[in-house]
């Protein structure tokens, strides 16, 4: 194009359009997009950072550098984002390198595979359980903390459930085994005198008997018939029988005397099966402390068996 100025001369001038409409738009929408996102990580409970690898002269990641943080991710690290913004991880939060976090990131960086990790985080009144997830972000990352207390909180109970359940079913067993066990001891118990009663009774009733050996029927039936009373009783008392405990009443004995009487209980059945029994001590007596009763049902079962 050209045109003539006043005086007569003429000057060409060249002009090209570019149309930047495309431009504008897509720089509009990208400016849309950061205030959304801005929006969305300003007012979301997760916390949100994203950082930039800091390398060395040889390339190896060395730091990382904050480039944003969100308000969620400031009260986690208890830092504004003026304080962290421009700053080194290592330099605010050096303890990632002990607790393996930034060979994690570094991780991330090189590989561009998406990391998980669920940990706990303390900080002054802020004790929280968290899901963290870095993802790749150009030559850095972007590592989003989710809050998970609470379903770590349920998780814990239920375990804690859990494990009260299943003591308290062990301890059900235990009883149960304890109860069964005792109630089987307690049975063969009451068979003992009982068979000693009946023997003895008909022996009475056969009239074979005289005087001393009726005496020692009698005697011998009466005392049967007291430990059988014994044994009821420990089978009424239920709190006994639960825990698996026999009462003893403890008293000076003569174990002579104990060992001759449990003979006497059992001599029925040995007639019966034409068995001599006997016993021979050089000592008249031997005084103890115990329980007669349950030391006559020792020597009865010894002698049974």
């Amino acid at each position: 194009m050209r045109s003539p100025d006043l005086n007569g001369i003429v000057i060409r001038w060249f002009c090209t359009i570019t149309d930047i409409t495309e431009l504008r738009e897509a720089q509009e929408a990208l400016r849309e997009s950061e205030l959304r996102f801005r929006g969305l990580q300003q007012a979301t409970p997760d916390g949100f950072m994203i950082f930039e690898s800091v390398r060395d002269e040889n390339q190896k990641i060395v730091d990382f550098k904050w480039l944003y943080v969100n308000p969620a991710a400031e009260k986690i690290v208890g830092l504004s984002e003026t304080q962290l913004v421009g700053k080194n991880l290592l330099d605010i939060l050096p303890g990632n390198r002990d607790e393996g976090l930034f060979d994690a990131y570094i991780s991330v960086v090189e590989t561009g595979e998406l990391w998980q990790k669920e940990f706990g985080y303390s900080h002054e009144h802020f004790d929280h359980f968290f899901l963290s997830t870095a993802v790749k972000v150009g030559d850095g990352f972007a590592v989003a903390f989710s809050n998970i207390s609470e379903r770590k909180r349920i998780e814990l109970e239920r375990e804690e459930l859990l494990e009260r359940e299943k003591f308290a079913r062990i301890e059900a067993e235990t009883a149960n085994r304890a109860k069964d066990e005792f109630l089987s001891v307690l049975s063969h118990e009451l068979r003992t005198p009982l068979n000693s009663i009946l023997g003895w009774t008909r022996m009475l009733k056969s009239g074979l008997l005289d005087d001393i050996r009726t005496q020692q029927a009698v005697e011998t039936i009466e005392r049967n018939a007291r430990l059988q009373n014994n044994l009821i009783e420990d089978l009424l008392d239920v709190s006994r029988i639960i825990s698996g405990r026999i009462n003893l009443e403890e008293e000076e004995v003569d174990f002579i005397s104990v060992i001759n009487s449990a003979i006497e209980s059992v001599q029925p059945l040995a007639d019966g099966k034409k068995i001599y029994v006997s016993f021979i001590s050089e000592a008249e007596s031997v005084q103890l402390l115990g329980d007669a009763t349950r030391l006559q049902q020792i020597v009865v079962n010894l002698t049974n068996n």
